[in-house]
């Protein structure tokens, strides 16, 4: 390479960073410190994300900077050598030294390092007096090189560095500090411990955003004559955009400049053209600032003709238009453009306050999710609020702030989420909601995912994430999926409908659907199963988790089955847990489906039972009780949401979904007829209906469920209260017109 050869021009080996962005948010806090800086002193020009590595600094005098980042979780303990330069991104900084020497590079880590005078500790020592100068005669100074050559060598083991030479193993029960060191290499060590900066200690994931607020974004504000107040509201929407440009791409951010400019259709161009997307300049952040912050200097009136070009940005940045031309301020009525709702328009704008508090509309109210929005300005402002409304719904106002992030709000994927999926803020009633701009919550409706939700501010980071609210129907889309040949007299299962889009096959690994087995084990599901059997008087419970096989075993590449059963001494099954998760075929699949479920044959669990010091008569002493349903069903459901997909995610938890989760409840009681003489089992003959209350009439019984939209995060109290209104719904449709869910709920 060549001193002038540009970084940002050449491609990258690999990107992964940007398709698993979505575990890192720690690593956009690091990144919005630079982006602060970048505004508070001007000394860089430009942050880009994702190129080369997590991301690059350029500075306005020239030079750049590439900078790691990586989380360490507290209980994983400080960065030992070897670790820090395998997963702790040395290696890779290494690798990209080789290829661009010319650059400074930094490492930015929560963890401590490893104290030792060859140890991380020790290295990082070293590093700074190669820094300043001293020269490798030193032998503390060589014995930190030898030790860092050695741990760099050992990552190439586990993992290709083109910068790296390949040397050969130590032998088995052999050290890293055996590995010999290949001619030429020592030398670039030296000059790679001369560029390199470790920033350790930084703060765990749910403290690094409180700490930089304060720290960090507060100071830069008030340091140029902004309101500090608005510190976390400026640091959020940062944050935003930085995890906005992570997963930039130019078909996305222009697509028309990308299907249109033959420089892209060139490696080069189409390399220019990502680190485009991924660019945040200093004028991003300023003007990111002025939007949220205002100023302590003396208001400056907008002047629309003046102004012309940036209010159309920044209408266009809130998707309320700007494509036309704008009209002096108090040139559009309120609410002009959006039709019958002007008149909604005209309520939510005096509950408000009126021209007072929120100025004046700078453009016609346009076509926004289920209704129409409009854009104000009041302040000096340019865009201060926003007036919603939507057929059905009072209107809304709230802070441009607020519905910036509404507009930017990522769902999973890195895909932005949109006002048709999520909805619009709304009142209740016919009374408008006034949203306050430090509210941590607005009530959305009328969107595609959920026909209400709720956006939240994340209490720690302070940042918003989207809510369904909880609601039931009898939709049943499910109900055939992985329907077995061999019918049992009882089956109670939940299949959750998880729209985390874009996981395919590969996805499933061995080691995930490993853990998956083991964690089994431990769950409720189990634990469910096994305490049927020990209030009827015997111990037993389903055995090991097995991959299920023979003829009802649904597992293929995309499907993972296992089972764990308890036998009769005869060895038929008489309690049998499962659980199934599929990831659906197709380029782009938007969701997965798990299922986690137990079946019971009651012959063969009166024969369990009595093999185990059970003291049972017969066959309908083993009937559950509704409230044994209930404590299933629930099991089943906290399994379907909060274990079975770890056998395709990492952190489920922290997966951004791209829809509202679904659950579906099934009580199935498959007719099945032992002998032409026998009539067929229905659920009566497996559970007590007796708490439903006296029938008016008498049903045959054989499957029905539910359905019930849930957050990913419900508490098991709430899922029993959905439960038990589920099931007393049934019952009256069964003809039980006194089924009460309070009944049902006093006998858990």
């Amino acid at each position: 390479m060549t001193v002038a050869e540009d970084p940002l021009g050449v491609v990258a080996g690999e990107d992964s960073g940007a398709d698993t962005q979505d575990r890192y948010a720690w690593q956009h806090h690091c990144t919005a410190v630079d982006c602060a800086e970048m505004f508070r002193s001007g000394r860089a020009q430009l942050v880009v994300t994702e190129i080369h590595e997590d991301y690059v600094v350029v500075f306005v005098d020239g030079r750049t900077e590439f900078v790691s980042c990586k989380h360490r979780e507290q209980s994983q303990g400080p960065w030992d050598l070897i670790s820090l330069c395998n997963e702790g991104g040395l290696a890779h900084l290494f690798d990209r030294f080789v290829r661009f020497p010319e650059l400074a590079l930094r490492l930015m880590t929560n963890a401590s390092l490893k104290p030792g005078a060859l140890e991380a500790a020790g290295v990082w020592a070293a590093c700074m007096r190669a820094a300043d100068g001293e020269l490798f005669t030193d032998s503390t100074l060589t014995a930190c090189r030898d030790a860092l050559a050695r741990g760099l060598l050992a990552a190439r083991h586990t993992r290709t560095f083109e910068g790296i030479p390949v040397t050969p193993r130590p032998g088995r029960g052999g050290r890293t500090a055996r590995l010999a060191i290949p001619d030429g290499f020592l030398p670039l060590v030296e000059r790679f411990m001369r560029v390199l900066m470790i920033r350790a200690d930084l703060p765990q994931r749910q403290y690094i955003g409180p700490v930089h607020v304060s720290k960090v974004m507060r100071s830069a504000l008030e340091a140029l004559g902004y309101d500090g107040d608005a510190a976390q509201l400026c640091y959020d929407r940062l944050v935003d955009l930085v995890a906005l440009r992570n997963i930039g791409q130019p078909l996305t951010n222009d697509y028309a400049g990308w299907l249109t400019s033959r420089s892209t259709g060139t490696t080069s161009g189409a390399q220019a053209a990502l680190v485009e997307a991924r660019t945040i300049r200093r004028d991003d952040v300023t003007e990111l600032i002025r939007l949220h912050a205002g100023q302590h200097r003396a208001p400056v009136q907008l002047d629309a003709r003046s102004d012309e070009r940036r209010i159309r940005r920044l209408l266009r940045e809130l998707g309320l238009g700007g494509a036309g031309s704008i009209t002096a301020l108090g040139d559009v009525d309120v609410g002009e453009g959006a039709g019958d709702l002007q008149d909604d328009f005209d309520i939510a704008f005096e509950a408000a306050g009126g021209e007072r508090r929120l100025g004046a509309p700078l453009a016609l109210a346009v076509p926004v999710g289920p209704g129409f929005a409009q854009a104000f300005s009041a302040d000096g402002q340019a865009v201060s609020s926003v007036i919603c409304a939507a057929p059905g719904r009072a209107g809304a106002v709230l802070p441009a702030s607020i519905w910036l992030a509404l507009r930017q709000y990522q769902g999973g994927a890195g895909r932005g989420a949109g006002f048709d999926n999520l909805g619009l803020p709304g009142g209740t009633g016919e009374h408008p909601n006034v949203v306050d701009p430090q509210s941590s919550s607005v009530d959305l409706f009328g969107g595609s995912w959920a026909k209400r939700s709720a956006f939240l501010r994340l209490a720690v980071e302070g940042r918003w994430s989207w809510r369904p609210a909880m609601a039931l129907d009898f939709e049943g889309p499910h109900r055939r999926h992985w329907t077995p040949s061999v019918p049992s007299d009882l089956r109670l299962r939940a299949v959750a409908r998880l729209p985390w889009p874009n996981l395919h096959a590969n996805d499933l690994t061995a080691s995930r659907r490993a853990r998956l087995q083991r964690t089994l084990s431990r769950s409720g599901l189990s634990y469910a199963a096994a305490a049927l059997t020990l209030r009827r008087g015997a111990v037993g419970a389903p055995g090991e988790w097995m991959v299920a096989s023979g003829i009802d075993a649904f597992g293929t590449d995309r499907t993972v089955h296992l089972r764990a059963a308890l036998l009769a001494p005869d060895g038929a099954a008489a309690l049998v847990n499962e659980v199934i998760l599929s990831v659906p075929s197709g380029p782009s699949p938007d969701h997965i489906l798990a299922c986690a479920s137990l079946s019971i044959w009651l012959d063969p669990w009166l024969r369990a039972v009595l093999a185990r010091g059970g003291m049972l008569e017969k066959v309908e002493d083993l009937r559950l009780s509704l409230g044994e349903l209930i404590h299933v069903l629930d099991a089943a459901w906290a399994s379907v949401i909060d274990v079975v997909p770890i056998g395709a995610l990492d952190d489920p938890p922290a997966t951004a979904l791209f829809g509202a989760p679904t659950v579906e409840l099934h009580i199935d009681t498959p007719t099945r007829v032992e002998t032409p003489t026998d009539r067929s089992r229905t659920l009566p003959d497996a559970v007590d209906m007796s708490l439903l209350g006296l029938a008016i009439r008498t049903e045959q019984h054989t499957t029905a469920g539910f359905r019930i939209v849930t957050p990913l995060a419900t508490a098991g109290d709430t899922r029993q209260q959905w439960l038990a209104d589920g099931l007393a719904q049934l019952g009256r449709s069964w003809g039980h017109p006194d089924a009460d869910a309070g009944v049902l709920l006093a006998s858990l």
